[in-house]
């Protein structure tokens, strides 16, 4: 299905300026999947700052459905880590999102102590 819809020359692209407008209206200026606010500039985000940018996400993603529709605004991290994946509910979107998030800090954990044995050899 992915290889067919990328054969027709579909491309990938923003909803309107107006409709950008009315998304973060109806979602009150935060990203649809883990709430934080998108009015900030910068983040904290796996205890590092970060900039903050707002990402127009497919709800069903472009390489399944090819249309330029079905916009949720999410924040950079939510969008990056959703990907291509498509879930039933949004709150299966959001249970997913939060086990990656502490799978990335358990990894994070791990790597700091790696660092702290070699440091102590």
């Amino acid at each position: 299905m992915k290889f067919e819809l990328d054969m027709i020359g579909a491309r990938r692209r923003k909803p309107p300026k107006a409709e950008q407008r009315r998304i973060l209206a109806e979602q009150d200026g935060c990203c649809f999947y883990c709430e934080q606010s998108l009015d900030a500039l910068l983040v904290i985000r796996r205890g590092r700052l970060s900039k903050n940018e707002i990402h127009w996400d497919h709800v069903i993603p472009f390489v399944f459905s090819g249309a330029n529709d079905g916009f949720v605004a999410s924040c950079a991290l939510c969008n990056q880590r959703k990907h291509d994946k498509l879930f039933d509910t949004l709150e299966d979107a959001r249970n997913y999102l939060r086990a990656k998030d502490y799978e990335d800090k358990q990894r994070e954990k791990e790597k700091r102590h790696v660092r702290h044995l070699r440091a102590a050899i």
